[in-house]
């Protein structure tokens, strides 16, 4: 498994949510970056100018969630390149499927340990980024 790099993961908490026990315990572990925003264009700007290689979002309460998937379909669409794992807030029943279809590669329940937060992480890292998927291989000009 490829080990993770300092930048390499920023995680973002939304609304000020606390982050749920295995989340927590990773971010502890690892010593990822974290980030607690109220909108998402603070986490645009911050994921833009640092590029880390996975976005974990922790999805804030139910009634905030049309934030989250705003966020999510923001980046999946938008220029960043890299893979976003979304971690469930403990009263998101049902957000697994509209958290994916915006572009989250992954999606955790909030009950979730550790350990499969940062296997998941870790596996992400290793997926190529986008720009590095769509290159196509050099061409020889042939004389």
């Amino acid at each position: 498994m490829t080990r993770a790099e300092p930048g390499d993961i920023l995680v973002v908490a939304l609304g000020g949510g606390r982050l749920t026990g295995g989340l927590g315990e990773a971010v502890r572990r690892n010593g990822w970056r974290l980030m607690e925003a109220d909108r998402p264009p603070a986490v645009l700007r911050t994921v833009l100018r640092s590029s880390p290689r996975v976005v974990l979002v922790q999805l804030p309460p139910a009634g905030q969630l049309p934030v989250a998937l705003g966020l999510v379909q923001a980046l999946h669409r938008g220029s960043y390149r890299g893979q976003v794992l979304a971690v469930g807030a403990a009263d998101a029943e049902g957000a697994e499927a509209p958290v994916r279809s915006a572009g989250a590669g992954v999606y955790l329940p909030h009950d979730c340990d550790a350990g499969e937060v940062e296997g998941a992480a870790k596996a992400l890292i290793a997926v190529p980024r986008r720009w590095e998927r769509d290159r196509s291989p050099p061409r020889l000009a042939v004389i």
